[in-house]
Parts: structure tokens; sequence; C-alpha cells
């Protein structure tokens, strides 16, 4: 049995989420989204409303895509069959939704093209579906612990999320990108103020540390009462400014871990977060450095043939690092890079827990460009459950 829920203190919320978690502590969120991260804010965009649409006078560059497209004129990308419109495109991504939604925003970037994104976005407040996002750091997630002056590896334009591109905040700020690159100062900052333009504060619940994940029944309201639905139960804490730890424990019928990639391996202890049954078989294509284009990314090829050509160091104090793809082992810790969540390609729904999604570099997709595809993928999936439940 699940112990009794108690919501985070009202000072780490805004008025709106204080109220609704105030009045209904009881009650079960539909979503909890565990991380603040580009990946948990391009979803809480989704969830809250944010529809896209292809623009009516919009021709996609991907002849097939186009065909696709046109049989569906003013449905809902999120409605679509992601499978459907997803076969047949290929790109540096493994993750069929990933290349999809990433060619619709950006249709031709990787030949150096500049065509616009053929969606539209519509707010449409009906098909919102109520969540919350818990998050360590600020909204931005790790990019707000990354050093301010360092250049992203990708190039500032592919650091955007939906329907705020990061050359025209950029350029409303004043700012300008570094050799097509932005630093994570200005990365970390646009993140936090897209949370504030977009209208998305009120999910949002900083300094806030998840520690345990848990799948059970609660108790029964009520003696003799039939014993209430499986839900997740999330336990932490959230640090307050004179630094004390209030604890906290909420319970939804749908969790996201969209964590990035851990600073200290933990298990949360999710039933079906564990690696795969089967260890994967990790092949070259796969690794974020041989996605790397050379033409694009010539210095960190130039260092990748220096450390062939030439050991630096001796190999001792080294022993124990291990460079991808080492081998896959079930009994070691969820690794973004080594032992990522199996999930379904096309939901991002774990396969062993229902209920339990995964996204961001926990599923694979370590670009910021391709981890929207994730989000696309758990927000079409969640919003069929809602159109599933009875009136």
């Amino acid at each position: 049995r699940l112990p009794a829920p108690h919501p985070p203190p009202a000072a780490a919320m805004s008025n709106r989420r204080k109220d609704h978690l105030g009045a209904s502590s009881s009650e079960p969120l539909p979503v909890i989204i565990i991380g603040n991260g580009p990946s948990g804010i391009c979803l809480s965009y989704l969830l809250s409303g944010y529809t896209p649409y292809v623009r009516p006078d919009a021709v996609h560059p991907h002849p097939l895509l186009q065909r696709k497209l046109s049989e569906a004129p003013g449905v809902s990308i999120m409605d679509q069959d992601l499978d459907y419109l997803s076969e047949g495109l290929e790109g540096r991504c493994q993750s069929p939704v990933a290349l999809l939604f990433d060619t619709l925003l950006r249709p031709d970037t990787d030949f150096g093209g500049s065509v616009e994104s053929i969606l539209t976005w519509r707010h449409q407040k009906e098909r919102a579906i109520p969540h919350l996002v818990l998050g360590r750091n600020p909204p931005g997630g790790a990019w707000h612990s990354i050093e301010g002056s360092m250049v992203t590896l990708s190039q500032g334009e592919w650091m955007g999320l939906p329907d705020l591109q990061v050359k025209d905040w950029m350029c409303k700020k004043r700012r300008g990108l570094r050799n097509s690159r932005a630093t994570a100062g200005d990365i970390a900052h646009y993140y936090r103020d897209y949370v504030i333009r977009k209208g998305l504060s009120h999910n949002f619940v900083s300094s806030a540390t998840v520690t345990a994940v848990e799948w059970g029944t609660p108790e029964p309201s009520s003696p003799g009462a039939r014993d209430p639905s499986p839900l997740f139960q999330v336990s932490g804490f959230v640090a307050a400014e004179d630094q004390s730890q209030q604890p906290f424990s909420l319970r939804a019928h749908n969790v996201v871990l969209a964590t990035g990639t851990s600073d200290s391996p933990a298990r949360l202890g999710v039933p079906g977060g564990g690696p795969p049954p089967a260890p994967p078989i990790v092949d070259d294509p796969g690794l974020v450095f041989n996605q790397l284009p050379k033409m694009l990314y010539p210095e960190y090829h130039k260092v990748h043939q220096m450390m062939r050509e030439r050991a630096i160091l001796p190999p001792r104090p080294y022993g124990r690092y291990r460079s991808p793809p080492p081998p896959v082992a079930p009994a070691q810790p969820l690794s973004a890079k080594r032992n990522p969540v199996d999930v379904d390609p096309f939901t991002y729904q774990s396969i062993h827990q229902e209920g339990l999604y995964a996204m961001g570099p926990l599923a694979g997709d370590n670009f910021v460009r391709f981890v929207q595809g994730g989000a696309l993928a758990v927000a079409s999936s969640l919003l069929r459950k809602e159109a599933r439940k009875p009136p």
C-alpha cells in the first residue's frame, strides 16, 4: 500500500499550482514530469494545449512526407499516426518520431538550407492535460550548471524549442551567435524565458529533488470501499532558501522521466525503468560522436584524431574509465549513454510498465533538436489516453 501523499510546500509553487495541489492533494495528477530541462519544457508546452498543425500553404521538400501530410489536412500532428508519417525518413538520429518532428520544424537544416518550419501553433486550452514539472534547477535544468561562457556543441538554431527561435530571441536581447553557436549562459536564459513567455510557470516547481518513485495501490478512502487503481507515488524534497528540506509526496497516473544525463548514477526503483531484458547491441552509427559531420564539427574530429594517434597519459589513472560503446549489462545502473530505458519508439512509454515514460537522453535522444520528438510522442500518447477515458 502507498502511504498518504502530501504536496510540496506552498513557497515552492505559484498561486495557481498552490490552489490546485492544496485543494486536492489526495487526488492524483494526470502527469508528473521529473526533470525541467529542454525535454520537460517542451513536453509541458505540448501538454498545456499548444498544438502543432501544418500550415495550409506549406510544402515540405520531402515529397513522400508531403504526400502523407496532404492526406489529413487540418488534422493536428499529435492526432495523426506518427509511425506512418515517420516511415522512410533518414537522419542523424535513431528515433523515427524525433526525425519526424525535427524535419517538420527544420525541413532542410542538415543540407544547409533555411526553409522555414511548415508548422503553425494553436493554443487550444480544451486539449490541455494538468501536469507538474519537478526540477532541482530553474527551468532549463542542467544548463544552469554549465559555465556560461562555454559554446554549445550544436548550432545555436538547433537549441531552440517550438514557436520561439533562438536567433529571434537573441536578437531581441541584442545578443548574437558566435560562429553560428550560442553560449551555455544564453541558452539557459532562453529556456527560463521560454517558460515565462509561453505561460508555463505555474506547472514548474524548482529546487525539487525526487528521491523515489513507487508503483502501488493507495489505501482505500473508507473502510469497505473498493480498492483504487494502482498509481505512481513520487517522493522527494524541496530545498528552501534557508537550506532546509521540505518533503513532499505526490500521486500520478503517469510519470515521465526527463532527467537528462545524470550527474551521479542513482536508481529510482521505478518498475519498468530498468534496462531491457536482453542487453542491447550498441553499433557505431548510434554513437553521438559519429553523428557529427566533419564539416560542421572539425574541432571535435581533430581532437579525436589526436587521441588515436598518441597516448598522452599512461592508462593507469583511467583504469575504470569506459568510453562508449562499452559492454551493456542489466545489473549496471541506468545510463543515458550505455543503458537507456527500453521504450516504445512511437510513444516513449516503457515496455515494462504502463504509465511510465522516458524521454531525452534517457531514451537515447542526445541532442536538443531531437528530444522534442520524444515530447511529441509522449504528448500524443497521453492525449489518446485522455480521449479514451469515460465522460
